[in-house]
């Protein structure tokens, strides 16, 4: 190993460390933006963040727990504006507002569902134990925690409303891949009007899902 390139060095304090796998994972976000996920290498995301290739796996040991990261970020920043989203959603019940916020603030964020629709098929399984446990660790954590926020707000359990978020992941996944549509299958739908029943609208199927899901669970007595 011949060392880092000119003009390069290796962070030493831990605020160096912090910058550099932010920087990578900046440089990751918008390298998925402008080239799509299978186009894009660690060589393309060290370039943009200035750093060596061999650097960028000293953080990431691979491509995948570098879009985890990443995955983890949005999902966080997603789970933080959530219950603000909830509160402005005007709605006839908490059923409504809550169904609807998860689903605008959703699809208000493509890459977070581009992410959500690769962590099963590809992320998960090219990550290393280690940094797939934190993930894991994470999301139990967040997802323990969200769940419980709409368990109050919904008057469920908690257990209900982690499931109600488990859930809205599932549906998510599954929407996202049948209203992602190609550019071919675009130039179908202008041609042939009437296939246009076969569209599916993402936010308002989610949200008609999770309503009429939660509205079921409410007329439950609590445990």
């Amino acid at each position: 190993m011949t060392g880092l390139p000119q003009g390069r060095r290796r962070a030493r304090s831990a605020g160096e460390k912090d910058t550099r796998r932010a920087a990578l994972i900046a440089a990751a976000a918008a390298a998925l933006a402008e080239r799509g996920y299978e186009a894009v290498t660690i060589s393309a995301v060290a370039a943009g963040a200035g750093v060596a290739k061999g650097t960028a796996y000293l953080y990431f040991p691979t491509r995948d727990a570098l879009f985890l990261a990443l995955l983890t970020d949005d999902l966080a920043l997603w789970l933080d504006d959530l219950p603000a989203a909830i509160a402005a959603q005007p709605g006839p019940d908490a059923a409504h507002q809550v169904a609807h916020a998860i689903a605008a603030t959703l699809a208000q964020r493509p890459r977070l569902l581009e992410l959500l629709s690769l962590v099963h098929s590809t992320l998960e399984p090219n990550t290393p134990p280690e940094e797939l446990g934190q993930f894991k660790r994470f999301l139990l954590e967040r997802t323990l925690a969200t769940g419980g926020m709409l368990a109050e707000i919904l008057g469920i359990t908690p257990a209900r409303g982690v499931d109600l978020l488990l859930r809205a992941h599932v549906l998510a996944i599954g929407l996202r891949q049948m209203t992602a549509e190609s550019p071919h299958l675009e130039v179908v739908f202008a041609a042939q009007p009437a296939l246009a029943a076969l569209r599916v609208p993402f936010e308002a199927t989610l949200a008609a899902c999770l309503a009429d899901m939660m509205r079921g669970w409410t007329s439950e007595p609590a445990a």
